[in-house]
């Protein structure tokens, strides 16, 4: 049984007293969050820089501040691709690693086998074509 409610008294409220969904969905926010990246080909997850002709370095800054340092899990490093605009070049990325999680934001490495990149230059790091692209931070632990 659901969306029932008992009230004491002659009368009653005409609807359910619950939370407003934005403030639910901040609450779940302070343990739990997941970027989904489907709307486009390429859409944009964060900017960065190459520290080196192989590798960038992004950084991605949560919703809100999480309870915890969260566990970092994504999508296979495959579905990631580094766009490089001084180079104007995009490689798949062919590896992932995240440095630094904390309650604020995380650290994120891509490493492409394909085109150098100029150390230093600015980059993105997007989601690869149509892939099924996601990060997610959990601080429930």
């Amino acid at each position: 049984i659901s969306q029932v409610m008992l009230t004491l008294g002659s009368s009653a409220p005409s609807a359910f007293l619950g939370k407003p969904v934005s403030t639910v969905r901040d609450q779940v926010d302070w343990y739990v969050q997941r970027f989904d990246y489907t709307a486009g080909g390429n859409d944009n997850i964060a900017s960065g820089l190459a520290n080196s002709t192989a590798q960038g370095y992004y950084c991605m800054i949560w919703r809100r501040e999480m309870r915890g340092t969260p566990a970092i899990t994504s999508s296979a490093s495959d579905t990631f691709r580094v766009f490089s605009g001084l180079d104007t070049a995009t490689d798949a990325d062919s590896a992932i690693a995240f440095y630094s999680a904390g309650q604020h934001a995380v650290t994120m490495s891509l490493t492409s086998t394909g085109t150098p990149f100029t150390d230093g230059a600015a980059q993105l790091a997007q989601r690869h074509g149509s892939d099924t692209t996601f990060i997610m931070a959990d601080a429930r632990h």
